[in-house]
């Protein structure tokens, strides 16, 4: 952000990035392992992110926006607890936390949003070895997701995966993120415990 901040164009970046990922592509899923390739997987990019969910009840962008503001409300009320002292591998912790519930329930996302978790868990996971699974899963996933979808030829003439194999190991990388985000959850609540 500090280029964007120096050359007066973070307001405009910012903007940019938040209108492409909440309104780019206005489908379900667009590839990204996440919870709702759990519900719709390779149809996600067929389904209009205003679909209604839970029997007409919010649509699906809604509801995936209504969980990321819930995980962002515990990560700065677990914050908030540590009285203003909380480490910087703590605070790192905190975002990596909020990334991958953004992930695993925002609508509208691509294969390679997953990147950045990868980059946080790279200096989390050496300094907690609790950390190393969700490091393991997310790498995994990444690598998973970017060679099932961006169709990488050399990948996938290695693979050359039946559909239905692919569509289950797509699935099993889904539950995966999800599995990653509750670990990664269970260690910050600890870490913040007084």
């Amino acid at each position: 952000g500090l280029p964007f901040l120096l050359h007066g164009k973070l307001l405009d970046a910012s903007s940019a990035v938040l209108v492409s990922t909440f309104t780019g592509d206005d489908f379900i899923s667009s590839n990204a392992l996440n919870v709702w390739w759990l519900f719709y997987g390779l149809q996600g990019a067929e389904i209009h992110s205003s679909e209604t969910v839970l029997g007409g009840f919010l649509a699906a962008r809604d509801l995936g926006i209504v969980l990321v503001l819930g995980i962002l409300a515990v990560v700065i009320w677990r914050l908030q607890r540590s009285n203003g002292v909380a480490r910087a591998d703590d605070l790192l912790l905190a975002g990596t936390v909020q990334y991958l519930g953004f992930f695993v329930f925002a609508t509208n996302l691509h294969e390679n949003h997953l990147y950045f978790a990868v980059l946080a868990l790279c200096f989390l996971a050496p300094a907690d070895r609790r950390l190393w699974p969700v490091f393991a899963i997310v790498s995994l996933t990444l690598l998973q997701n970017m060679a099932f979808f961006d169709r990488s030829p050399a990948v996938m003439q290695l693979l050359d995966p039946d559909p239905k194999v692919a569509m289950a190991l797509a699935s099993l990388g889904s539950a995966l993120n999800v599995v990653a985000l509750v670990i990664a959850g269970w260690v910050f609540w600890v870490r913040t415990r007084l």
